[in-house]
C-alpha cells in the first residue's frame, strides 16, 4: 500500500519555500499550485509542492565539469555595446 500523502497549509508551503502566504495564494488562483478547498482554508499536496520545485529547477554542473563562473572565456564575455 502507498504512503499517505501529507497535505500542507498555504502558512507550512510558504515557509517551506521562503514565500509569503500571499504569493502562495496567488500561485493557486492562478492556478500554478493545486490545492484543496476544505471550508475556508486551502490545503496543498507535498508532491505538488515538490513538482514545482523541479519545474523550477537549474541544472548544476556534473562533478568535473566547469560550470559558467570557472569558464576563462565567459569570465571575458561583455555584453555587446559595453565594451571599454
Amino acid at each position: 500500500m502507498p504512503a499517505e500523502e501529507r497535505y500542507l497549509t498555504v502558512i507550512e508551503v510558504a515557509e517551506q519555500l521562503g514565500f509569503s502566504d500571499q504569493t502562495v495564494y496567488n500561485w493557486i488562483r492562478a492556478k500554478k499550485l493545486p490545492a484543496v478547498k476544505i471550508q475556508k482554508d486551502f490545503r496543498i499536496r507535498q508532491s505538488d509542492v515538490d513538482r514545482l520545485i523541479e519545474a523550477h529547477a537549474t541544472s548544476v554542473p556534473a562533478a568535473g565539469e566547469d560550470s559558467f563562473w570557472e569558464d576563462p572565456e565567459a569570465q571575458d564575455f561583455q555584453a555587446p555595446g559595453r565594451g571599454t
